[in-house]
């Protein structure tokens, strides 16, 4: 059975019954701001929240999608995504034809720090990365996205801090990024919200941000937090802080691994603070 705190969950399941409820005079100020968000997750329960209160905008991923045939066409191919941490499994994206109901219509490359992505990519990673694009872009019917780990994006070795490092400045072609996921979700965890915390998350974000915008204005920023990482409330004032600078948010809820967070209520609990159901 999955770790739950108990604790904080009847908490949340409270505050979540007097939300639905209306009993909140905060509830107008809460949904004000209405960035897109991302997600995906094997839990179906999970997904069935965000049946509940995903819109066109936002991004699921496809397969996450597959049992929600209301939730695939509300949010339409364009944002129904794969994310891949290697070029060879998004060769097997690339190589569906563009019909096929199945198939994405973004690939998000998800170059990492550990094995998931070969040696070879790590080891070159801008070359890693305008590969992955002329994939992409060689189809004509996908788009193409990028979240690649935090070390390739700081400079910093500090876990709770980060500043760009050379590569978003001259190591990516940003014409050819229609999403980018920046990876900032380790700066939320407990022990970094003491000395910078959210202020370094939302600087982090605005400056890369600002980087990519100032090469291709249309991309799609979308910051990453996580429920693996960062206690719901935390999450929420992050949000909040962030939403001025970052399109979106793309909402990490690992199940594959023991998450204290990752529960229906948890996320129910952070999109009711900024969204209202969808209208059936």
């Amino acid at each position: 059975m999955r770790f739950l705190n108990w604790r904080w969950y009847a908490s949340m399941v409270l505050a979540l019954a007097g939300l639905l409820s209306g009993a909140s005079t905060a509830w107008a100020a809460d949904i004000a701001g209405k960035p897109v968000f991302a997600f995906t997750t094997r839990d179906r329960d999970a997904m069935a929240v965000v049946d509940k209160y995903f819109r066109k905008g936002d991004y699921v991923n496809i397969h996450a999608a597959q049992q929600f045939p209301e939730l695939r066409k509300r949010i339409g191919k364009d944002n129904l995504f794969r994310l891949s941490p290697s070029i060879a499994e998004m060769q097997r994206w690339t190589s569906m034809a563009c019909g096929d109901p199945d198939s994405p219509g973004l690939i998000i490359y998800d170059i990492e720090k550990w094995e998931a992505t070969s040696a070879q990519e790590r080891a070159d990673v801008p070359g890693s990365l305008a590969r992955a694009a002329n994939l992409v872009k060689a189809t004509g019917c996908r788009s193409y996205g990028i979240a690649p780990a935090r070390a390739y994006l700081s400079g910093s070795e500090d876990q709770c801090s980060a500043v760009p490092s050379a590569l978003p400045r001259r190591g990516i072609e940003w014409r050819d990024v229609r999403v980018l996921v920046i990876q900032a979700q380790g700066l939320l965890r407990d022990k970094c919200l003491g000395v910078g915390g959210i202020e370094n998350y939302r600087s982090y974000v605005a400056e890369l941000a600002r980087i990519a915008r100032a090469r291709n204005p249309d991309v799609v920023v979308l910051a990453e937090v996580s429920f693996n990482r960062s206690r719901p409330e935390v999450m929420v004032e992050a949000i909040n802080r962030t939403k001025d600078v970052a399109d979106g948010f793309y909402l990490a809820y690992p199940t594959s691994m023991k998450c204290e967070y990752c529960n229906p209520a948890a996320l129910e609990w952070v999109l009711s603070r900024f969204r209202t159901p969808v209208t059936r």
